[in-house]
């Protein structure tokens, strides 16, 4: 929405951290507005700073889907969905995980 998207501009300038579940909501408001970019750095900003929050293997599954199917990067997708794999082999999304992998895998050759 233009207010969670605001509310993110405004937090960000201010240089204020987000709380993983803050900085969810945002990157969603964001690639539902097509910001790609911003829906991005959101995600990237929870893997980054909140590694081991629950949010943190939803936004690295969420930044690989946008790599793959939004920005056409299959690669920067197998790299990302292969470190998902590595780093989380008993995660509940390791399935899902997989798929996209597969997918990526066979569009990046």
């Amino acid at each position: 929405t233009p207010a969670v998207l605001r509310a993110f501009d405004d937090v960000r300038a201010a240089g204020l951290a987000l709380s993983p579940p803050a900085l969810l909501a945002a990157a969603a408001a964001c690639e539902e507005a097509g910001l790609d970019s911003l829906a991005i750095d959101a995600l990237a900003e929870i893997c980054r700073r909140f590694p081991d929050a629950d949010e943190a293997q939803n936004a690295q599954l969420r930044l690989a889907r946008i790599h793959l199917r939004k920005l056409q990067q299959p690669r920067n997708a197998v790299a990302l969905l292969s470190e998902f794999v590595r780093a989380h082999p008993t995660s509940p999304f390791l399935d899902h995980a997989r798929a996209l992998l597969t997918e990526a895998e066979r569009l990046a050759h």
